[in-house]
């Protein structure tokens, strides 16, 4: 694949990842009922999906990056420093996501039911903020020990 066209991919999966937002954003609440099971198994259905887009905007992005520099590596999986910066970037854009969405579900009409689990929804957020904090400190320790050449 050349480069120009992994690019135009990466961008239709961001893409992808927007619109499948505002379709969980769209089934999360419900004003009837009877629409809470079906809705529920939606959810889950879509942030799996969502879980996968995210997968492979990661591979997209480190593929790109590799294209762009040479490798210095990291810890003992053999991730490059370049390539974990921007999985923590898509990780942070993630969780600022995740974040956003638990907020706009609770200032939703008092009417509403909602169908998310919320304490799922928070336990996600601080899983994926402890394995950002872990792997900005990684990070943070290449940035000060690696020279230059």
């Amino acid at each position: 694949m050349l480069l120009a066209e992994a690019l135009i991919e990466k961008d239709y999966i961001n893409k992808s990842i927007n619109s499948l937002y505002n379709v969980i954003k769209d089934i999360s609440i419900v004003y009837d009922k009877s629409d809470i099971k079906f809705n529920k198994e939606q959810l889950k259905n879509k942030f799996e999906e969502l879980e996968k887009l995210y997968t492979k905007y990661q591979q997209f992005s480190v593929m790109i990056c590799r294209a762009k520099s040479a490798n210095v590596v990291i810890n003992e999986t053999e991730i490059s420093l370049r390539d974990a910066i921007v999985i923590r970037d898509i990780m942070n854009t993630k969780l600022n996501r995740l974040i956003n969405f638990s907020l706009s579900v609770v200032k939703k009409d008092i009417d509403s039911i909602i169908c998310i689990d919320k304490e799922e929804l928070e336990k996600m957020i601080e899983i994926l903020g402890s394995d950002i904090k872990t792997l900005d400190i990684k990070i943070q320790n290449k940035l000060w020990t690696t020279k230059v050449k």
